[in-house]
Protein backbone atom coordinates (compact mmCIF):
# COMPACT_ATOMS: atom_id res chain seq x y z
CA UNK A 1 0.00 0.00 0.00
CA UNK A 2 1.39 3.80 -0.73
CA UNK A 3 2.32 5.71 2.31
CA UNK A 4 0.04 9.02 1.53
CA UNK A 5 3.46 11.04 3.11
CA UNK A 6 6.00 9.46 0.73
CA UNK A 7 5.80 10.47 -2.97
CA UNK A 8 5.52 8.27 -5.72
CA UNK A 9 9.21 9.85 -7.04
CA UNK A 10 11.84 10.97 -5.29
CA UNK A 11 15.64 12.34 -4.97
CA UNK A 12 17.92 9.42 -3.83
CA UNK A 13 19.16 10.84 -0.66
CA UNK A 14 15.77 11.82 0.68
CA UNK A 15 14.01 8.91 3.10
CA UNK A 16 12.25 10.31 5.64
CA UNK A 17 7.68 10.67 5.47
CA UNK A 18 6.49 14.80 4.45
CA UNK A 19 4.82 16.53 7.59
CA UNK A 20 1.46 18.28 7.45
CA UNK A 21 1.27 21.28 7.84
CA UNK A 22 -1.01 24.41 8.60
CA UNK A 23 -0.32 27.12 5.95
CA UNK A 24 -0.85 29.59 8.85
CA UNK A 25 2.53 28.16 10.26
CA UNK A 26 4.53 28.92 7.65
CA UNK A 27 3.02 32.49 6.23
CA UNK A 28 0.52 34.77 7.97
CA UNK A 29 -2.01 36.40 5.54
CA UNK A 30 -3.21 40.50 4.74
CA UNK A 31 -5.29 42.06 2.08
CA UNK A 32 -3.48 44.44 -0.19
CA UNK A 33 -4.18 48.18 -1.43
CA UNK A 34 -6.74 50.13 -2.27
CA UNK A 35 -5.50 53.27 -3.54
CA UNK A 36 -7.45 56.44 -4.88
CA UNK A 37 -7.40 56.27 -8.59
CA UNK A 38 -4.62 59.22 -9.12
CA UNK A 39 -2.24 57.04 -6.57
CA UNK A 40 -1.55 54.32 -10.19
CA UNK A 41 0.76 54.85 -12.63
CA UNK A 42 3.76 56.07 -10.78
CA UNK A 43 5.91 55.63 -7.65
CA UNK A 44 6.81 51.73 -6.54
CA UNK A 45 5.86 48.94 -8.37
CA UNK A 46 2.92 46.57 -7.67
CA UNK A 47 1.65 43.04 -8.07
CA UNK A 48 -1.59 42.69 -9.41
CA UNK A 49 -3.65 39.22 -10.71
CA UNK A 50 -2.03 39.39 -14.00
CA UNK A 51 1.22 39.30 -12.62
CA UNK A 52 0.03 35.87 -10.28
CA UNK A 53 -1.54 34.24 -13.37
CA UNK A 54 1.78 35.10 -15.95
CA UNK A 55 3.82 32.72 -16.64
CA UNK A 56 6.13 34.90 -16.23
CA UNK A 57 8.55 34.35 -12.35
CA UNK A 58 7.43 37.31 -10.25
CA UNK A 59 10.57 39.90 -9.99
CA UNK A 60 10.08 43.73 -9.13
CA UNK A 61 11.04 43.84 -13.28
CA UNK A 62 7.70 41.82 -14.51
CA UNK A 63 5.59 43.61 -12.23
CA UNK A 64 3.23 45.80 -14.24
CA UNK A 65 1.65 47.93 -12.50
CA UNK A 66 2.66 50.41 -9.29
CA UNK A 67 1.13 52.30 -6.74
CA UNK A 68 2.23 55.91 -5.22
CA UNK A 69 0.77 55.69 -1.54
CA UNK A 70 2.62 56.82 1.69
CA UNK A 71 5.65 55.19 3.37
CA UNK A 72 3.18 53.94 6.23
CA UNK A 73 1.22 52.31 3.92
CA UNK A 74 4.20 51.06 2.01
CA UNK A 75 6.37 49.31 4.58
CA UNK A 76 2.91 48.06 5.99
CA UNK A 77 2.09 46.44 2.20
CA UNK A 78 5.51 45.25 1.17
CA UNK A 79 6.07 41.45 -0.99
CA UNK A 80 9.97 40.28 -0.13
CA UNK A 81 11.49 37.47 -1.22
CA UNK A 82 10.00 33.88 -0.52
CA UNK A 83 5.97 35.55 -0.03
CA UNK A 84 3.09 34.40 -1.84
CA UNK A 85 0.84 36.05 -3.83
CA UNK A 86 -2.85 35.24 -4.28
CA UNK A 87 -5.83 35.54 -6.36
CA UNK A 88 -8.29 36.79 -4.61
CA UNK A 89 -11.49 36.98 -6.40
CA UNK A 90 -12.43 35.84 -10.47
CA UNK A 91 -14.85 34.93 -12.22
CA UNK A 92 -13.10 31.51 -13.42
CA UNK A 93 -12.43 28.73 -10.78
CA UNK A 94 -9.29 27.55 -11.96
CA UNK A 95 -8.33 31.28 -11.20
CA UNK A 96 -9.46 32.11 -7.55
CA UNK A 97 -6.83 31.35 -4.86
CA UNK A 98 -3.81 30.77 -7.24
CA UNK A 99 -0.38 31.66 -5.61
CA UNK A 100 2.82 33.21 -6.99
CA UNK A 101 6.09 32.92 -5.39
CA UNK A 102 8.08 36.66 -5.35
CA UNK A 103 11.56 35.84 -5.98
CA UNK A 104 13.44 39.37 -5.73
CA UNK A 105 15.06 41.11 -2.93
CA UNK A 106 13.92 44.40 -3.81
CA UNK A 107 10.36 44.48 -2.60
CA UNK A 108 7.27 45.75 -4.30
CA UNK A 109 3.95 46.23 -3.23
CA UNK A 110 0.47 44.12 -4.23
CA UNK A 111 -2.88 45.07 -4.47
CA UNK A 112 -6.39 44.63 -2.35
CA UNK A 113 -7.18 42.15 -5.44
CA UNK A 114 -4.89 39.78 -4.22
CA UNK A 115 -3.66 38.52 -0.75
CA UNK A 116 0.06 38.91 0.78
CA UNK A 117 1.46 35.43 2.30
CA UNK A 118 3.98 36.49 4.35
CA UNK A 119 6.98 34.53 5.22
CA UNK A 120 7.33 33.56 8.91
CA UNK A 121 8.88 30.61 8.53
CA UNK A 122 11.55 28.33 6.51
CA UNK A 123 10.45 26.58 3.22
CA UNK A 124 11.63 26.68 -0.18
CA UNK A 125 8.76 29.34 -2.40
CA UNK A 126 9.08 27.67 -5.82
CA UNK A 127 8.16 24.45 -3.31
CA UNK A 128 5.67 26.20 -1.85
CA UNK A 129 3.82 27.25 -4.98
CA UNK A 130 4.15 24.43 -6.66
CA UNK A 131 2.41 22.40 -4.48
CA UNK A 132 -0.65 25.01 -3.34
CA UNK A 133 -1.15 25.38 -7.72
CA UNK A 134 -0.99 21.82 -8.08
CA UNK A 135 -2.01 18.96 -5.40
CA UNK A 136 -2.99 21.32 -3.12
CA UNK A 137 -4.88 22.88 -5.28
CA UNK A 138 -8.58 21.33 -4.91
CA UNK A 139 -9.06 22.38 -0.95
CA UNK A 140 -8.74 26.21 -2.82
CA UNK A 141 -11.60 25.25 -5.33
CA UNK A 142 -13.92 23.30 -2.69
CA UNK A 143 -13.80 26.40 -0.38
CA UNK A 144 -13.51 29.15 -2.66
CA UNK A 145 -17.44 30.32 -2.73
CA UNK A 146 -19.43 32.93 -4.51
CA UNK A 147 -22.67 33.02 -7.30
CA UNK A 148 -21.12 34.91 -9.71
CA UNK A 149 -17.44 35.15 -8.63
CA UNK A 150 -15.67 32.76 -6.83
CA UNK A 151 -13.20 34.24 -3.43
CA UNK A 152 -10.98 33.43 -1.48
CA UNK A 153 -10.55 35.01 1.86
CA UNK A 154 -7.63 35.03 4.65
CA UNK A 155 -10.02 32.47 6.81
CA UNK A 156 -9.99 30.11 4.25
CA UNK A 157 -5.97 30.30 3.22
CA UNK A 158 -5.18 30.55 7.00
CA UNK A 159 -7.55 26.66 7.17
CA UNK A 160 -5.44 25.23 4.00
CA UNK A 161 -2.74 22.32 4.78
CA UNK A 162 0.20 21.46 3.03
CA UNK A 163 2.47 18.61 3.19
CA UNK A 164 6.28 19.56 3.27
CA UNK A 165 9.46 17.56 3.22
CA UNK A 166 12.55 18.58 4.65
CA UNK A 167 14.05 22.15 3.63
CA UNK A 168 16.64 20.67 1.69
CA UNK A 169 14.39 18.36 -0.06
CA UNK A 170 12.29 21.59 -0.68
CA UNK A 171 14.89 23.17 -2.20
CA UNK A 172 15.64 20.10 -4.30
CA UNK A 173 12.46 19.91 -5.84
CA UNK A 174 12.17 23.43 -6.38
CA UNK A 175 15.07 23.91 -8.50
CA UNK A 176 14.70 20.94 -10.47
CA UNK A 177 11.06 22.63 -11.13
CA UNK A 178 13.11 26.09 -11.83
CA UNK A 179 15.38 24.09 -14.25
CA UNK A 180 12.17 22.32 -16.40
CA UNK A 181 10.47 26.15 -16.55
CA UNK A 182 13.62 27.54 -17.81
CA UNK A 183 13.79 24.71 -20.27
CA UNK A 184 9.98 25.53 -21.37
CA UNK A 185 10.96 29.37 -21.43
CA UNK A 186 13.57 28.93 -23.61
CA UNK A 187 11.38 26.78 -25.97
CA UNK A 188 8.95 29.03 -25.97
CA UNK A 189 11.52 31.92 -26.97
CA UNK A 190 13.00 30.01 -29.78
CA UNK A 191 9.97 29.10 -31.70
CA UNK A 192 8.52 32.71 -30.82
CA UNK A 193 11.93 33.55 -32.96
CA UNK A 194 10.89 31.28 -35.27
CA UNK A 195 7.29 32.32 -36.09
CA UNK A 196 8.93 36.44 -36.27
CA UNK A 197 11.67 35.29 -38.46
CA UNK A 198 8.64 33.56 -41.24
CA UNK A 199 6.64 36.70 -40.96
CA UNK A 200 9.90 39.02 -41.61
CA UNK A 201 10.48 36.65 -44.68
CA UNK A 202 6.84 36.30 -45.77
CA UNK A 203 7.28 40.26 -45.88
CA UNK A 204 10.34 40.14 -48.11
CA UNK A 205 10.33 36.89 -50.23
CA UNK A 206 6.74 38.43 -51.59
CA UNK A 207 6.24 41.89 -53.78
CA UNK A 208 4.93 44.48 -51.49
CA UNK A 209 1.46 45.95 -52.55
CA UNK A 210 2.12 48.08 -56.35
CA UNK A 211 5.23 46.13 -56.58
CA UNK A 212 5.95 43.26 -58.95
CA UNK A 213 9.46 42.28 -57.87
CA UNK A 214 10.61 40.52 -54.13
CA UNK A 215 12.67 42.33 -51.64
CA UNK A 216 14.62 39.54 -51.13
CA UNK A 217 14.63 36.85 -53.77
CA UNK A 218 16.96 33.64 -54.53
CA UNK A 219 20.07 33.77 -56.69
CA UNK A 220 19.58 33.21 -60.47
CA UNK A 221 15.96 34.38 -60.69
CA UNK A 222 15.23 38.02 -61.98
CA UNK A 223 12.35 39.76 -64.21
CA UNK A 224 9.03 40.95 -62.26
CA UNK A 225 6.55 38.69 -61.61
CA UNK A 226 3.30 38.19 -63.09
CA UNK A 227 -0.33 39.36 -61.98
CA UNK A 228 -3.11 37.39 -62.20
CA UNK A 229 -6.39 36.52 -60.14
CA UNK A 230 -7.02 34.10 -57.84
CA UNK A 231 -9.81 32.17 -60.07
CA UNK A 232 -7.16 31.70 -62.78
CA UNK A 233 -4.45 29.58 -60.63
CA UNK A 234 -7.04 26.55 -60.04
CA UNK A 235 -8.41 24.78 -62.41
CA UNK A 236 -11.77 23.78 -60.11
CA UNK A 237 -13.30 25.41 -57.28
CA UNK A 238 -15.41 23.95 -54.42
CA UNK A 239 -18.14 25.23 -51.93
CA UNK A 240 -19.11 23.31 -49.23
CA UNK A 241 -22.31 22.38 -47.28
CA UNK A 242 -23.41 20.19 -44.49
CA UNK A 243 -25.50 17.00 -44.32
CA UNK A 244 -28.82 16.96 -42.03
CA UNK A 245 -27.42 15.80 -38.83
CA UNK A 246 -31.10 14.71 -37.99
CA UNK A 247 -30.10 11.43 -40.76
CA UNK A 248 -27.78 8.83 -39.53
CA UNK A 249 -26.84 7.21 -42.23
CA UNK A 250 -24.77 10.47 -43.55
CA UNK A 251 -22.44 10.54 -40.77
CA UNK A 252 -19.79 8.39 -39.44
CA UNK A 253 -18.68 7.07 -42.92
CA UNK A 254 -14.97 7.51 -44.13
CA UNK A 255 -14.97 11.11 -45.73
CA UNK A 256 -13.14 13.87 -43.81
CA UNK A 257 -15.88 16.94 -43.16
CA UNK A 258 -14.06 19.58 -42.17
CA UNK A 259 -15.16 22.44 -40.23
CA UNK A 260 -13.42 25.93 -39.36
CA UNK A 261 -12.59 24.99 -36.14
CA UNK A 262 -10.50 21.93 -37.13
CA UNK A 263 -8.14 24.63 -38.77
CA UNK A 264 -6.03 26.59 -36.53
CA UNK A 265 -4.86 30.88 -37.41
CA UNK A 266 -2.09 30.94 -39.02
CA UNK A 267 -1.24 26.79 -39.00
CA UNK A 268 -1.08 26.28 -42.84
CA UNK A 269 -0.34 22.44 -42.98
CA UNK A 270 -2.33 21.17 -40.46
CA UNK A 271 -6.19 19.87 -40.35
CA UNK A 272 -7.83 17.84 -37.65
CA UNK A 273 -10.85 16.57 -39.11
CA UNK A 274 -13.40 15.44 -36.02
CA UNK A 275 -16.54 14.83 -37.74
CA UNK A 276 -16.67 12.17 -40.79
CA UNK A 277 -19.35 11.81 -43.34
CA UNK A 278 -20.71 9.22 -46.05
CA UNK A 279 -21.46 9.04 -49.55
CA UNK A 280 -24.96 9.38 -48.64
CA UNK A 281 -23.99 12.47 -47.06
CA UNK A 282 -22.18 13.93 -50.13
CA UNK A 283 -24.66 13.08 -52.42
CA UNK A 284 -27.82 14.35 -50.62
CA UNK A 285 -26.07 17.60 -49.70
CA UNK A 286 -24.47 20.50 -51.02
CA UNK A 287 -21.24 19.38 -50.08
CA UNK A 288 -18.82 18.13 -52.70
CA UNK A 289 -16.18 15.91 -52.44
CA UNK A 290 -13.19 17.50 -52.90
CA UNK A 291 -9.50 15.58 -54.38
CA UNK A 292 -6.15 15.45 -52.37
CA UNK A 293 -3.83 18.34 -52.22
CA UNK A 294 -6.52 20.99 -52.67
CA UNK A 295 -6.38 24.17 -50.24
CA UNK A 296 -9.20 24.89 -48.28
CA UNK A 297 -10.13 28.61 -47.46
CA UNK A 298 -12.56 29.47 -44.49
CA UNK A 299 -14.48 32.32 -46.14
CA UNK A 300 -17.04 32.66 -43.38
CA UNK A 301 -17.28 32.16 -39.96
CA UNK A 302 -13.76 31.72 -38.73
CA UNK A 303 -12.46 33.55 -41.87
CA UNK A 304 -8.79 34.27 -42.18
CA UNK A 305 -7.59 30.83 -41.76
CA UNK A 306 -6.81 28.37 -44.70
CA UNK A 307 -4.65 24.79 -44.98
CA UNK A 308 -3.47 22.33 -47.71
CA UNK A 309 -5.58 18.91 -47.24
CA UNK A 310 -3.36 15.62 -48.36
CA UNK A 311 -6.21 13.75 -48.73
CA UNK A 312 -9.94 13.70 -50.07
CA UNK A 313 -12.51 15.42 -47.93
CA UNK A 314 -15.60 17.47 -47.43
CA UNK A 315 -16.33 20.70 -46.05
CA UNK A 316 -18.66 22.84 -44.23
CA UNK A 317 -20.49 25.95 -46.19
CA UNK A 318 -17.77 28.17 -44.63
CA UNK A 319 -15.33 26.89 -46.93
CA UNK A 320 -14.06 27.73 -50.73
CA UNK A 321 -11.39 25.11 -51.87
CA UNK A 322 -8.96 25.49 -54.84
CA UNK A 323 -8.61 21.79 -56.68
CA UNK A 324 -5.88 21.45 -59.37
CA UNK A 325 -3.58 24.44 -59.09
CA UNK A 326 -1.87 25.39 -61.98
CA UNK A 327 1.29 27.04 -59.92
CA UNK A 328 3.27 25.55 -57.32
CA UNK A 329 1.12 23.86 -54.90
CA UNK A 330 3.04 25.47 -51.52
CA UNK A 331 3.98 28.61 -52.99
CA UNK A 332 0.37 28.84 -53.61
CA UNK A 333 -0.80 28.15 -50.22
CA UNK A 334 1.83 31.34 -48.72
CA UNK A 335 0.41 33.34 -51.16
CA UNK A 336 -2.94 33.03 -50.26
CA UNK A 337 -2.21 33.18 -46.93
CA UNK A 338 -0.80 36.95 -47.10
CA UNK A 339 -3.89 37.73 -49.41
CA UNK A 340 -6.46 36.31 -47.05
CA UNK A 341 -4.51 37.72 -44.00
CA UNK A 342 -4.57 41.31 -45.60
CA UNK A 343 -8.19 40.59 -46.27
CA UNK A 344 -8.64 40.39 -42.04
CA UNK A 345 -7.01 43.39 -41.30
CA UNK A 346 -9.24 45.50 -43.33
CA UNK A 347 -12.34 43.86 -42.10
CA UNK A 348 -11.34 44.54 -38.89
CA UNK A 349 -13.85 47.04 -36.87
CA UNK A 350 -16.56 46.10 -39.73
CA UNK A 351 -19.56 44.40 -39.63
CA UNK A 352 -18.78 42.69 -42.49
CA UNK A 353 -18.46 38.96 -41.23
CA UNK A 354 -16.43 37.25 -44.05
CA UNK A 355 -15.52 37.29 -47.99
CA UNK A 356 -17.98 35.85 -50.50
CA UNK A 357 -16.20 33.38 -53.38
CA UNK A 358 -16.88 35.75 -56.39
CA UNK A 359 -14.57 38.44 -54.19
CA UNK A 360 -12.27 36.02 -53.06
CA UNK A 361 -11.51 34.61 -56.65
CA UNK A 362 -11.51 38.40 -58.24
CA UNK A 363 -8.00 38.86 -55.78
CA UNK A 364 -5.22 39.46 -57.55
CA UNK A 365 -1.99 36.66 -56.99
CA UNK A 366 1.47 37.96 -57.86
CA UNK A 367 3.51 35.02 -59.06
CA UNK A 368 6.74 34.45 -60.49
CA UNK A 369 6.79 33.12 -63.56
CA UNK A 370 9.82 30.36 -63.23
CA UNK A 371 8.22 27.72 -61.72
CA UNK A 372 11.46 26.86 -59.83
CA UNK A 373 11.50 30.18 -58.47
CA UNK A 374 7.90 29.52 -56.63
CA UNK A 375 8.86 26.20 -55.60
CA UNK A 376 12.01 27.21 -54.15
CA UNK A 377 9.71 29.78 -52.30
CA UNK A 378 7.19 27.08 -51.36
CA UNK A 379 9.61 24.86 -50.13
CA UNK A 380 11.52 27.48 -48.00
CA UNK A 381 8.49 28.00 -45.71
CA UNK A 382 7.07 24.64 -46.03
CA UNK A 383 10.39 24.06 -43.63
CA UNK A 384 10.43 26.66 -41.92
CA UNK A 385 6.79 25.23 -40.90
CA UNK A 386 7.46 22.09 -40.48
CA UNK A 387 11.00 23.30 -37.91
CA UNK A 388 8.50 25.52 -36.25
CA UNK A 389 5.85 22.42 -35.70
CA UNK A 390 8.99 20.00 -34.40
CA UNK A 391 9.44 22.86 -31.63
CA UNK A 392 5.90 23.10 -30.78
CA UNK A 393 5.88 19.29 -30.30
CA UNK A 394 8.78 19.18 -28.17
CA UNK A 395 7.39 21.91 -26.00
CA UNK A 396 4.46 19.48 -25.23
CA UNK A 397 6.36 16.79 -24.76
CA UNK A 398 7.83 19.58 -22.05
CA UNK A 399 5.09 20.75 -20.65
CA UNK A 400 3.39 16.96 -20.17
CA UNK A 401 6.76 15.72 -18.50
CA UNK A 402 6.58 18.76 -16.48
CA UNK A 403 2.43 17.85 -15.46
CA UNK A 404 3.61 14.33 -14.97
CA UNK A 405 6.16 15.25 -12.17
CA UNK A 406 4.05 17.76 -10.67
CA UNK A 407 1.77 14.94 -10.42
CA UNK A 408 4.58 12.29 -8.69
CA UNK A 409 7.04 13.97 -6.74
CA UNK A 410 4.36 16.04 -4.75
CA UNK A 411 1.79 14.52 -1.77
Amino acid sequence: MTNKLVPEIRFDSFKDKWLTRNLNEIMKFSNGINAPKEAYGQGRKMISVLDILSEEYLTYDNVRNSVSVSEILEQKNKVEFGDLVFVRSSEVLNEVGLSKAYLDNEYALYSGFSIRGKKISEYDPIFVERSLNGISRRQIERKSGGSTRYNVSQEILNSLFINMPTVQEQQKIGEFFKNLDDRIALQQQHITLLKESKQGFLQKMFPKDGERVPEVRFDGFSGEWEVLEIKNIAAETYGGGTPKTSISDYWNGNIPWIQSSDLKTDVLNLVSPTKFISDAGINNSATKLVPENSIAIVTRVGVGKLALVPYPYATSQDFLSLSSLKIDLKFALYSLYLIIKKEVNNLQGTSIKGITKPELLKKKIIIPSNLKEQQKIGEFFKNLDDSIAAHEKELELLQETKKGFLQKMFV
